[in-house]
């Protein structure tokens, strides 16, 4: 019954206006985030289904995004939103265009439409994994524990063991066994979380990936730049930084864009936090790194004298583009972007 008077509810208020996205306030910047456009057959077969849209959905967000918003990188948005005059109207509110990861389907799904449309985003890219053109940690996990799961319960009790989480028991699904190891390892040390990797890969058997699977080459990387993309610093190794040591922290910060400036010879003046965790002394960092702007993944839009190294994202997933019904809807969409869908937990 609640996702059918969600629907109503959402439909409503589109029409009423109270969530239409020209009721958005004109001085602040928007940040859109996408991690993976993947084709509904590949969607099925990623561990984090959430965390893809199809290209069908892609553009459909886009389409949208471009008629109520001034789209464009995070440089070139931050740059425009900096300068705006108090005195003076924007025509429409600005909006960042941000992809997490450096997925190669981000170049093969996301680029042709983007290109179509005449629309820039920002890349965020993890340095030592686009190099060694290997999986981020979490994907590396989430496959293992994929097999792992569906070679019996047994096996993902024994695995869980092992981790030291045999007291939160088995969950009902694939996809809340992966949560549930991935959650807790977001907690640990990164070199922890390595070695719980390695567990994971050693119980599968070895490594998994997927045959259509990969990252941007530094190729791919380069094209987007000169096509008017820009590329941002999303670490070394994707680790979260609240768990660093100092001279970790300072190797996936600082070095992780002396690393890209150099690679791709271009300035790199955006960050982004992985997973979205940041805290005072890794902003410090961030900022003394040279960059100009970094964002996390705090929900909402980002008013006048918001930090720019604190900058607050809204994720475009599927649930955040759909009904409950599963078809894409612009009301789901404003409810999305609106502050009353937020604090109704949508």
């Amino acid at each position: 019954m609640r996702p059918l008077l969600v629907d109503w509810a959402t439909r409503l208020l589109f029409v009423s206006g109270f969530t239409h996205p020209r009721r958005l306030p004109r001085d602040h910047l928007g940040v859109a985030t996408f991690h993976r456009v993947l084709p509904p057959d590949q969607r099925s077969e990623y561990p984090f289904p959430g965390l893809a849209v199809t290209p069908e959905a892609f553009e459909w967000c886009l389409r949208l995004l471009s008629t109520h918003f001034e789209c464009g990188t995070l440089g070139d948005t931050m740059n425009k939103w900096r300068a705006q005059d108090p005195a003076r109207r924007l025509d429409r509110p600005l909006m960042a265009i941000t992809f997490d990861d450096g997925q190669l389907d981000n170049y093969l799904h996301a680029k042709p439409v983007m290109d179509a449309l005449g629309i820039h985003g920002s890349f965020f890219v993890p340095y030592a994994n686009v190099e060694a053109d290997e999986p981020l940690w979490h994907d590396r996990m989430g496959m293992s524990i994929l097999k792992i799961y569906r070679s019996g319960a047994a096996s993902f009790a024994a695995l869980t063991e092992e981790l030291g989480l045999a007291k939160v028991g088995s969950p009902g699904d694939e996809q809340a066994a992966v949560r549930q190891v991935v959650v807790a390892a977001k907690s640990l040390p990164r070199d922890q979380v390595f070695r719980w990797v390695g567990i994971c890969e050693r119980r599968s058997g070895g490594r998994q990936r997927l045959a259509w699977d990969g990252l941007m080459s530094f190729d791919q990387l380069a094209e987007l730049s000169k096509q008017g993309h820009e590329i941002g610093s999303h670490t070394q190794s994707h680790a979260i930084l609240t768990n660093c040591t100092a001279p970790q922290l300072d190797e996936e910060v600082r070095v992780s864009r002396t690393k890209l400036q150099a690679r791709l010879q271009l300035p790199v003046e955006s960050f982004c936090y992985p997973n979205g965790n940041c805290d005072t002394r890794s902003i410090e960092c961030v900022r003394a790194a040279g960059y100009h702007q970094a964002v996390t993944t705090s929900w909402g839009s980002n008013a006048p004298g918001q930090s720019a190294f604190a900058l607050k994202r809204r994720d475009m997933t599927s649930r955040a583009l759909r009904s409950n019904a599963g078809r894409l809807s612009a009301a789901r969409f404003a409810w999305t972007l609106s502050d009353i869908g937020r604090r109704a937990g949508s």
